[in-house]
């Protein structure tokens, strides 16, 4: 049995439509400006900001299946971002529908920010009701709407350099 990580973000992703959530080359916010690989920035931190997506669940998954965000921030002012995930899956029987009425699972997890401007961060959100070959619709938020003792309070933006499918196979 082996784990693997499947990149999500690419072009079935798409920011929320307030304005605070979009792609952007990293050398914008990056000081040395090395690298021009794109990033999905959340800017405000006081409101719940989404980016929408889905993706294909390989059909060598057996389980143990978690969403893996790996972020950063231009400071280190706060002591958490809190991120929050909601999918359905679909798939398997003609009842299904892509269109459902609300999600049907959804975690949250309150994450650290780095102890140094730019460093690399992950965290995991667990994600569940998921079976080998079916379409993963998903919302992931940044979620400032939250009140203490579980609210956002780093006062710059969150960098999302990726969203990984992480899950283990046969």
């Amino acid at each position: 049995m082996a784990t693997h990580r499947i990149p999500i973000l690419g072009s079935m992703t798409r920011p929320d439509d307030s304005g605070e959530v979009w792609f952007e080359p990293f050398s914008i916010e990056a000081v040395n400006d090395l690298y021009g690989h794109l990033v999905l920035v959340f800017d405000d931190p006081s409101g719940r900001r989404a980016c929408y997506g889905s993706f294909e669940v390989p059909q060598d998954y057996v389980g143990a299946g978690k969403m893996v965000v790996v972020y950063t921030t231009p400071t280190t002012v706060g002591n958490r971002f809190r991120f929050e995930l909601n999918t359905n899956a679909v798939g398997g029987t003609d009842i299904e529908s892509l269109d459902p009425l609300a999600a049907a699972n959804s975690s949250a997890v309150n994450a650290s920010p780095p102890s140094a401007a730019f460093e690399r961060m992950e965290t995991s959100l667990t994600l569940s009701n998921v079976a080998a070959g079916e379409s993963v619709l998903f919302s992931l938020f940044r979620d400032g709407a939250q009140v203490s003792p579980n609210d956002d309070d780093v006062a710059d933006k969150a960098l999302v350099l990726a969203v990984l499918f992480e899950y283990s196979d046969a």
